[in-house]
């Protein structure tokens, strides 16, 4: 499937804000054990990226939300798979997601990880779309801010399709 699409941020880019997440993140954690929660899918690509950049023991972990709407128009009801099987009491947590637009997706799975009652719980998105929310929480990190476009690669896709495109790309 051929998409008509413009470049919006290089893999030389997104390499560069890596880098300096990861030095943030070193400096915040140095020596400790973190657990890292990836909310699949859409997040695969940024969490391994991220991971070979960081100097303190992680233990990787993966969560899959999915919400079912009006013919995938309009989101449904938020479920989360995965969490039952987190034992994350007294840990440093990591949640990393691939796009933050509404917030409702890593405000719902942060608020579901507090009752398990995690030593400290921080979130790091790649993108932060510029739009209005219903919401008040807002990630702690964010690599990249963008206007409310329909975006794609880097693990970002298009029914199922172009996240393994090395850049960020506006579907036009």
């Amino acid at each position: 499937m051929t998409l008509e699409k413009k470049l919006l941020i290089s893999a030389s880019q997104i390499n560069e804000k890596l880098q300096d997440i990861a030095y943030t993140l070193n400096q915040n954690y140095q020596e400790n054990e973190v657990v890292i929660i990836s909310i699949l899918k859409g997040s695969l690509i940024f969490t391994a990226d991220l991971i070979r950049l960081l100097s303190f023991p992680v233990i990787i972990q993966t969560i899959t939300c999915k919400s079912y709407g009006m013919n995938g128009k309009v989101p449904g009801k938020l479920e989360i798979l995965g969490l039952d099987s987190l034992d994350i009491m007294g840990k440093d947590i990591l949640i990393v997601e691939d796009i933050f637009d509404s917030g409702n997706t890593l405000a719902s799975v942060a608020k579901e990880l507090q009752y398990k009652k995690p030593k400290t719980l921080t979130t790091v998105t790649l993108l932060h779309k510029k739009v209005q929310r219903d919401i008040s929480f807002l990630p702690d990190y964010s690599l990249f801010e963008i206007e409310n476009k329909f975006v794609i690669g880097y693990g970002l896709d298009y029914k199922e399709l172009h996240r393994n495109l090395p850049n960020i790309y506006e579907v036009l």
